[in-house]
């Protein structure tokens, strides 16, 4: 009988602690950059394709890539803090990017996922007015790092 007790209370402690932590990926970040890190999105418009890719890296924050139909290739550019952008907000649900170009002008990007899409809130501010504007991205598994570069 002990034996079968032994047995049926080491069998709930070994089942009730298995759970990994990766069970749960979204509790396993803590900032917007870990938990979005390597993910890809793309906005096709009108025939005009943009990617952006995600990265936890803070001199490459965003890749971008915009398909040229012409030459049928992508032009490639990247933002980070070495450009001179200032990170404001990177909790886990929010990326804020700030560029202060010192004359009043301050440009700002505010990244979310709402309703699993990448919403991209790009607003400028000079002396006399704001403007603000949104693009929305999808999720995409496109291997960006395959896609061929314009020279």
């Amino acid at each position: 009988m002990k034996k079968i007790i032994y047995i049926l209370v080491l069998s709930l402690f070994v089942f009730n602690c298995s759970k990994s932590d990766d069970d749960n990926s979204s509790e396993s970040c803590n900032t917007f950059l870990e938990c979005n890190d390597g993910s890809t999105w793309i906005m096709d418009s009108d025939g005009v394709i943009n990617l952006w890719r995600i990265n936890n890296n803070k001199n490459n924050l965003i890749e971008l890539w915009d398909y040229f139909s012409v030459e049928e290739c992508y032009n490639y550019s990247r933002i980070g803090e070495s450009d001179g952008l200032t990170i404001t907000e990177n909790t886990k649900d929010k990326l804020v990017i700030k560029n202060d170009y010192g004359s009043g002008d301050i440009e700002t990007l505010t990244f979310s996922i709402v309703n699993g899409e990448l919403k991209i809130v790009y607003g400028i501010t000079d002396s006399s007015e704001t403007y603000e504007d949104t693009l929305v991205l999808q999720e995409t598994t496109i291997d960006v790092d395959k896609l061929t570069i314009c020279t």
